[in-house]
Formats: C-alpha cells, structure tokens, sequence
C-alpha cells in the first residue's frame, strides 16, 4: 500500500509540473516580455553571433560575386571575338550559297563546320543559363532580406538610449551595405548573362537556317551530279591525270591521318558520342546476352560439325550469332551518325561504309555455308566458292572505292576506274554464275517449279551485271553505283525477309495444334501465346519488307512520308470522312481482337475454369458470352480507329436498323435466340438432344446457327430460332441417366417366373447398367402370340445404344441356355369341308 501511495505521489507531482510548465508557455506566447536591464544594456550573445556569422557569409558570397563579374567583364572580348566569328562565318557561308558552282563535297564541309558551331553554341547557352539562373536564385530573395535588416535598423534607432547598442547598430548598418553591394553585383551579373544569352539565341537562329539552307544545296547538288552525264572521257589528262590525282589521293591521306586532324576531329567527335553514349552500353548489354544465349547452340554447331539438317530457323541463330559483334558496331556506327544536329565526320562515314560492306557480305557468306549443309545441299560447292569470291571482290571494291571517296571525292578519273573493274568482274560472274546452270544437282528429278525458280535467279543476275555496266559506258556512273548498291540492299532483304518467314513459318507448325488430338494433348502441343506472337511477327516482317525495300531504292523520309501522308490523306463520302490509314487500324484492330478472342477462350477454358465444378455446357456459355463482349469491345474500338465518330456511329446504326426491320430480320431474330440459349441454357453444348426424331450431341452455339452431330458423325446446322420456337427432346437437360425399355416375347406355357429372374439376372450382368436405380421387368400384356414383358434398366445417354445391344444378346444367349422360347408370330388355320348332298335315282 505504502509503494502504491508513493507512486500515486510521484505522479500527481509529475502531472502538477507539467501543467505548470504548459501555462508558462503559453503566458510567453500571449505576454511580451518583462523589461531586463541587463539586456537592456548588451545584446544577448547569441545574437552577436548570428550577426557576425551573416556578416561573414555575405563578405564571402560580395567577394565571389565580384571575382564573377571581374571574370565577365574580361570574357566579354572573347565573348564578342567568338560571336564576329560567328557571324564571319555565316556571311562566308551565305556568300558561298550564292553560287552555283559549288561542289557538294565544299557544301557538306561547310554544313559540318556550321553544325559544329551550332554545338558550340548550345554549350554556351547551357552555361550562360545556369548562371543566369543562380543569379535569379540570389535576387528572388534580395529584397525582403534588405527589409528586414532596415526594418530592424530602424527599430534598434527608433528605442531609448538606454537600450541601444552602438556595436550592434554598426553591424547591421554593415550588413545593409554589403547586401546592397550584393544586388548591385547581382544586377550587373543578371544584365552580363541577359545579353550574353539574347546574343546566342540570336545567332543560334541565324546558323540554323543557314545549315538548313546548307542541307538542301547539298541534297540538290547531290541530285545534281547524280542525274549528270558525263560527255567526255572520265580520265582527263590520260596516264598523267591519274598520276596527278594518286598523287592527290596521297597528300590528303598523310593529313587525314596526322594527329593534327584528329586532334581538330576529336572534339566533335566527342560531342556526338556523348550523345549515343547510353545506346551503345545498352546495346553491348544486349550483344552480351544475345552472345550468351547463342553460345549453346554456337557449341553445338560444333560439336555437329555443322547442322544435322540446314533449317531456316537454324540458318537464322547461325547468321547472327557469326554477325552479332558486327552488327553490334554498325548500329552503334549508325546512332552515331543520326544523333545530334549536324553532320557527321567524314571518318565516321568511312568506317561506317566499311562496316555495312563487310556485315553484308558477311550475311551472304554465312548463308551459302548453311545451304551447303544437310543430306541435301541447296548449294553445290563449285557455287559455293564462286559466292564466297564474289563476296570477297565486293569487299575489294568497297574498301578501295570507300577510301577514295573519304581521300578525295573530286578524283573522277580513280573513281570511274574502280567502278569500270567492279562492273567488269561483277559481268564475268554472271557469265560464270549462268554457266554453272548446267550443273544442278538432280536436274531430272527436281521440280520444274524449282529449276525456274533457279533459272530466274540467274537471269536476274545476269541483268543487273550487264545494266549497271550500260550505265557506266553511257556516263551514268553515279546511277551505276546506285544500281548496284540498291539490287544489293534488295539481296540482302529478300535473303532475311526469306529465312526469318521460313523460321516462322517452322515454329508455327511447331506450336500448331492437331485438330483431332484430346484437350490433353492439344494443351501439350500449342501455345496461344505464341501462336499470336508468331502470327504477329509475320505480320510485322511484311511491313517491314516494303518499307525497307523503299529505303533500299532511295525512297529515304521524303518517300515514306509521302506514303504516309497518302494513307493520312481525308477522303469524303457524303456526310462520312475516312482515311486509309484508318481502314488498316481497323482491319489490326479486328485481327487483334480475332487472336485475344482465341486465347481468351483457350486461357479461360484450361486455366480458368478448369477445376471450377461447373458443367461442360455452362463454362462454354460463359466463354461465349465473354467472347461477345470481347469482340463487342474490338468492334468499336475498329469503327473509332477507323474514324466514325458519334454522328457516322448513329448513321450507321441507323442504316442497321433499317436493315433489320427488312432484310436481317431472320439474322437478328437467330442472333437474339443464340442469346437466349446462352443465357436461359435449354441446351449447351455437350447435351444430347433430339430434334424431328434425329439423335445429336451439341456441339456448338455460334451467333446465328448451332452445330449440332449425330451419332453417324452428321454435322447439322441448326438456326437458333428453330431451337426456340419448335419442340426440342433435351435427354440430358438435368440429368445423364435415361432409362430405356427392352421388350422380349415368350411362348405360352413359359416358366414366367423363370422368364422373370432370367431379365433381372441379364441386367445384373451389364457393367453399363446402372444399379441405381435397380432395374425391374414389367408383364407387359397376353400377346396374341407371346407373353410380352419389358426389361427396364438405367444407364448413361453416351452410351445407351450400346447397353441395348449387349442385354439383347445377353437375353437371347441365356435364354437358349434355360429352354425359354421367344415366341414368334403363329396363325392356326382350320379348314372345314362339306359334304354334298347323295343324289337320287331321280334326279
């Protein structure tokens, strides 16, 4: 009791000292504070120290801000020698568009330099920027902190001697001066960087449209030299001109490759790469992983010594796996070029141009060594090594005409000659390619579609050899070039858009489901997921074929935005505007909801209600009836991606209407039937029915019609209506079980009792006869030949024909055994003779 006491003590103080301390506070908050002498007399310290402190910081902060802007005020001349450099350069430029006679090699220079300087630009506006937003920082708060430090000066000034300090009021009089020195600073800093950035907005503007201007004097220039004939001989000055320009060719080789131009290169470069920096880690990233998976099937290959048999899909992992690397720096080649603003280094496009040539004929190279593999090669050897050379001269050709064209794109005479070589030995292949179609292998025997094929492939060749060689011998040279490299592109296309459909095509019969196997089975074998991923990517694979066979022939952006805005271009049709673009989103959006629709089904049927205990016919009226909605939902989201908007959605409706009141009648009143038969379920799909005193199982309820298959494999096709409106017999609507009746005749003078325990005896023996109900048998009735009784037994409608027929056997085996006879229809006929009457003597 006393520790109980004691804490009951402690806690009533505890509870009184708080309350205390409460009204203290709360008397501090409301009440000013009594008047002290003492700190009447000296500021409190820590004052004195949040004033020094603050007097410190600003002293800091005024002695950058003057550093700063003593560094502005000496950048300032190079700030403006850089802008007249600018400017130098755009006048110089733009004179330079002023003439015609400019090369396109002088225009894409110039382009470089003033993309370059474009750079530049935008790295300086990035600093100006951030200074000018630092200084913003410090001036948003500047004047509410010379407020308060005037608010509080005039409030030290404004009390009684007595309670003024001297060294306070001179440190804050100090802290107001250096704060207005600090927004002097700060306004001087802000007009500096304003200017500075309104400079280089101002020329940024003036350098883009000159780079734009520069861009398409280029692209005609181009054009220009493209469509150009040459009259004369390609090599002036016979021997002597070719030395002068090897000679040419070797001076901008020494100062292409000197440190001085890289050291000139560099910077730009580096710029660029900044740029596609996160794209080439993300892309190693993915090489490394794409090489880690190939690695398996790369070492099987080994082990192999090759592939068992040459597939398409196996033809494509060894492909890439041989060009994963190469392909690897074309594409990080390839960012590089397309990022930034500005064109990119000759270098770059010189590597990048060697890259392409060695990944392609890499590719070709790679598939001659599949088709040469197998049981049955689709290449014979002697083809074999004439591609591989083929390959190897095209690498020839690339490099040697590349590095021209890096060196020294004005040496016409080098170029044409390299150009002539190729096209002479490009021809001296085809004759060679043609030759060999002697030798196909099993000529006899091949298909006739086979060696036409073959046959058109060689003229093809034969073609393009001898129609680039006309264009280079008619002064086409540049459209000779084009020729070739375009039916090159066109190649390799062909050769990827071939295998990868094939390898498609083989995994889609890999995944494809047999018709005629069980649901355990078909679950085994196919795959919705990538049935649709498979149907997807045949689908992308043709579109990306015509679009790359358009990019292949020059067609570039111009080309395929025109495409696009063809299929973008509005047509009107009365009151109804439509776009082709629109019909194509429709018929994705319809094809999208045809494969969502079937893996719905397909998921919903195994996984999902799988298990659920409900009965064959209801999952499958909750699977239709959500296939409904789901192509409910993909029709209308086709009609909005197709363009109908609400007022052609009520035409259109309306125009259905009309058409239901007349001529879909029929269809709409199945449809609406197909509905009921869903919903109210007076038959599902598994039920044996029958209909007109046909037999059939239902096999499925579709929107119009329902299937139905008799037992001798007879698919009818019912419509919903009939269903409906007419007498159905629904033998397993609630239940499995039927009974059925079989009715046997003995003779008279039977043992009946015997006959009686015989039919029990028989129906106890049928494993398929239900012992549930137990069976019975009926005296039926006194026949006019036989005593007729009835076997009744239970059993289920899969298999109630087939119960019949083993009782009846069963009946007429145990029968014989037990001398009952089966009575069979008998008439007794009694015939009556009469006698004639005797006759008379008189008569």
């Amino acid at each position: 009791m006393t520790t109980r006491h004691n804490a009951r003590r402690c806690l009533a103080a505890a509870v009184l000292v708080l309350a205390l301390v409460m009204l203290s506070a709360v008397r501090g908050n409301t009440q000013p504070p009594a008047a002290d002498p003492v700190a009447d007399k000296a500021p409190p310290a820590s004052l004195a120290a949040s004033i020094a402190a603050s007097l410190a910081s600003e002293e800091r902060l005024v002695e950058a801000l003057q550093a700063e802007k003593r560094q502005a005020d000496q950048s300032a001349s190079v700030f403006a020698d850089r802008l007249d450099a600018y400017r130098t350069q755009h006048a110089v430029y733009a004179n330079m568009l002023a003439l015609h006679t400019v090369s396109a090699t002088d225009l894409e220079a110039a382009g470089r330099h003033v993309q370059s300087s474009l750079v530049e630009i935008h790295e300086q506006q990035a600093r100006v920027r951030k200074n000018l937003e630092t200084v913003e920082q410090y001036r948003s708060g500047i004047k509410d902190q010379v407020a308060v430090n005037q608010a509080y000066l005039a409030e030290l000034t404004a009390g009684s001697s007595k309670g003024k300090d001297a060294g306070t009021v001179e440190a804050i009089q100090r802290l107001i001066d250096l704060v207005n020195r600090k927004q002097a600073l700060l306004e001087g800093l802000h007009q500096i960087y304003a200017t500075r950035l309104t400079d280089l907005k101002t020329m940024e503007g003036m350098l883009t449209a000159l780079s734009g201007k520069l861009e398409g004097r280029v692209q005609e220039a181009r054009k220009r030299d493209f469509f150009s004939r040459s009259t004369g001989f390609p090599i002036q000055g016979g021997w002597e001109g070719l030395r002068q320009e090897m000679s040419q060719v070797a001076d901008v080789a020494r100062s292409r490759f000197s440190v001085t131009y890289l050291v000139e290169e560099g910077p730009l470069l580096w710029r660029s790469l900044r740029q596609v920096l996160a794209y080439g880690v993300l892309l190693v990233l993915l090489a490394a992983m794409g090489m880690a998976r190939l690695a398996a099937f790369q070492r099987r290959i080994d082990q192999e010594k090759a592939f068992a048999s040459c597939t398409a899909f196996q033809a494509v992992l060894y492909m890439f796996s041989r060009s994963m690397w190469l392909l690897l720096i074309t594409a990080l080649l390839f960012l590089y070029m397309q990022a930034g603003d500005y064109l990119p280094s000759p270098l770059i496009v010189f590597i990048f141009s060697l890259a392409r040539i060695f990944l392609v004929t890499r590719w070709v190279m790679d598939a001659v060594d599949c088709a040469q593999k197998g049981e049955k090669p689709l290449a014979l050897p002697a083809r074999a090594r004439l591609v591989r050379r083929a390959c190897q001269g095209v690498r020839l050709f690339g490099v040697v005409y590349a590095t021209l064209l890096f060196l020294a794109p004005e040496a016409g005479g080098l170029l044409f000659l390299t150009r002539l070589l190729f096209e002479i030995g490009a021809l001296v292949f085809a004759l060679v390619f043609w030759r060999g179609r002697k030798q196909i292998p099993d000529r006899e025997a091949a298909s006739a579609a086979s060696v036409k094929h073959r046959l058109s492939f060689g003229w093809a060749v034969n073609v393009v050899c001898v129609g680039g060689l006309a264009l280079e011998l008619a002064g086409h040279g540049p459209i000779a070039l084009y020729w070739y490299i375009s039916w090159g592109r066109t190649l390799v296309i062909a050769l990827w858009v071939g295998l990868v459909y094939a390898a498609l095509g083989e995994l889609r019969r890999a995944y494809q489901v047999d018709p005629a196997a069980s649901n355990e089975t078909a679950e085994a074998q196919g795959s919705p997921v990538w049935w649709i991923l498979i149907r997807l990517g045949q689908a992308a694979l043709v579109a990306a074929s015509v679009v790359a066979l358009i990019v292949a022939w020059g067609g570039g952006q111009d080309a395929l935005m025109a495409m696009f805005g063809l299929l973008h271009h509005p047509y009107e049709v009365g009151t109804l505007s439509f776009r082709i673009i629109g019909f194509i989103y429709a018929v994705v959006a319809l094809f999208i909801t045809h494969m969502i629709a079937g893996a719905w089904r397909y998921l919903f049927e195994r996984r999902v209600l799988r298990g659920s205990g409900m009965t064959q016919g209801a999952q499958e009226s909750v699977v239709t009836i959500t296939i409904y909605i789901v192509w409910a939902v993909g029709i209308l989201a086709a009609l909005h991606v197709a363009g109908f908007n609400t007022t052609s959605l009520a035409v259109v409706l309306g125009a259905i209407g009309i058409g239901l009141g007349f001529g879909l009648q029929n269809i709409f009143n199945n449809f609406v039937s197909g509905l009921i038969l869903l919903f109210e379920r007076p038959i599902q799909v598994g039920d044996d029915i029958e209909v007109d005193g046909t037999w059939a199982t239902v096999k499925k309820i579709n929107v119009r019609a329902t299937i139905v298959q008799t037992y001798d494999n007879a698919s009818l096709i019912i419509p919903n209506a009939e269903l409906i409106s007419n007498r159905v017999i629904n033998w397993s609507f609630q239940d499995k079980r039927l009974r059925r009746k079989v009715a046997v005749g003995v003779a008279y003078g039977s043992d009946v009792e015997l006959v009686r325990t015989t039919l029990l005896e028989v129906a106890a023996g049928i494993p398929r006869v239900l012992k549930t109900p137990k069976p019975d048998v009926v005296f039926k009735d006194f026949g006019d030949s036989s005593l007729v009784f009835l076997l009744r037994f239970w059993t289920h409608v899969a298999y109630f024909y087939a119960v019949e027929t083993e009782v009846r056997f069963a009946i007429d085996r145990l029968f014989r055994e037990r001398g009952i006879t089966i009575a069979f229809p008998q008439v007794d006929v009694h015939l009556h003779s009469e006698t004639p009457p005797p006759s008379t003597d008189d008569e």
